[in-house]
């Protein structure tokens, strides 16, 4: 009991806050947002009567969009909020691309890794090739896949499929006794048995399968046994050994791998540019703000100024009047 208070005691205080020892809250939204689930957004702009502003918010496959309580303030009249959902709203599509490059890295077998691009709506990418620095060129399903990572971004993940069949491996194997089990160099990736081509004694010759020789397990490894009576005279002697076996095809993960992947990007979204009376463009706001080219007397919005020098001063907020400077959107 006395343990369970001291641990109760000790997440207590673990939650404290530093400055003021207060007890650190927050709500589940906050959470979602810290945890990349979520996101939070707030927008300015001057509306005219009769006029509307559309805000739309694109969600993945299966995802949720959660509206918190929203503030929303008027300078210049009431306003009317509505909120919409369908499918209608379909965030526009910019220029393919195609033959895009990633080059990523990987630590582990079914780990997917994104890409650095996505497409405009989420949808699968399309994987051209991935090619190991040291494996070569990979193939799909076998040797990867594409998939999702846990923000439901799009990339692949290697997978431990076979190589290529080695049909020619040559081993020379000494024997002290016929009780010895020699492993192959070389296993199948599987594990399944090693199909032997031919043994050759260079005493006694080719050796027959069974009547000289057998292929047994030993653990988890393929060997080669010999066996007495038959053709094989003395002991004192090299056997010349060639199989076959399957490798695997991605023998180990220090490589770069390239992917070479295509793409449909967003179409880039129109940019604000503020304009002084004397008709200077001086700078790109961030963000999109959706206004008139004659100001609201009273509305507010934020505006981004650039002081002497073409260097940026702080983004600030004020009251509009007819008089104030024009904002105009711009392909």
């Amino acid at each position: 009991m006395e343990a369970s208070k001291a641990n109760i005691v000790e997440a207590f205080n673990q939650n404290r806050e530093d400055f003021t020892g207060a007890q650190r809250q927050i709500g589940t939204d906050h959470g979602y947002i810290h945890e990349g689930k979520g996101f939070s957004y707030s927008k300015s702009a001057t509306i005219n009567t009769g006029s509307s502003l559309l805000l739309m918010f694109i969600t993945g496959a299966n995802k949720y969009i959660h509206l918190r309580p929203t503030v929303i303030s008027s300078m210049a009249g009431a306003v009317t909020v509505k909120v919409k959902e369908g499918g209608t709203y379909i965030k526009p599509a910019g220029t393919p691309v195609s033959g895009e490059e990633d080059v990523l890295n990987f630590t582990a077998f079914t780990q997917p890794v994104a890409l650095s691009n996505q497409n405009y709506n989420g949808g699968e990418i399309t994987v051209n090739s991935v090619t190991g620095s040291v494996d070569g060129l990979l193939t799909v399903t076998d040797h990867y896949e594409n998939a999702q990572d846990v923000l439901s971004a799009w990339g692949i993940q290697l997978n431990d499929g076979d190589g290529v069949l080695v049909s020619d491996a040559a081993q020379t194997m000494n024997f002290t006794s016929f009780s010895d089990l020699i492993d192959f160099a070389n296993q199948n990736h599987d594990g399944s048995i090693i199909t032997v081509v031919s043994v050759t004694g260079t005493e006694d010759g080719p050796l027959t399968v069974t009547t000289d020789y057998t292929v047994k397990l030993s653990g988890s490894d393929y060997g080669i046994q010999l066996v007495s009576g038959g053709k094989i005279t003395t002991l004192a002697q090299d056997f010349a050994v060639v199989y076959q076996y399957t490798p695997p095809k991605i023998t180990t993960f220090e490589q770069d791998f390239t992917v070479n992947y295509d793409y449909t990007p967003a179409a880039s979204p129109e940019t604000v540019y503020n304009r002084n009376r004397n008709s200077a463009a001086i700078t790109t706001i961030d963000g999109v703000y959706v206004s008139p080219t004659e100001s609201v007397a009273g509305a507010v919005l934020w505006n981004t100024s650039v002081g002497s020098g073409g260097s940026p001063q702080s983004r600030s907020g004020g009251s509009l009047t007819g008089e104030s400077d024009e904002w105009v959107l711009k392909p």
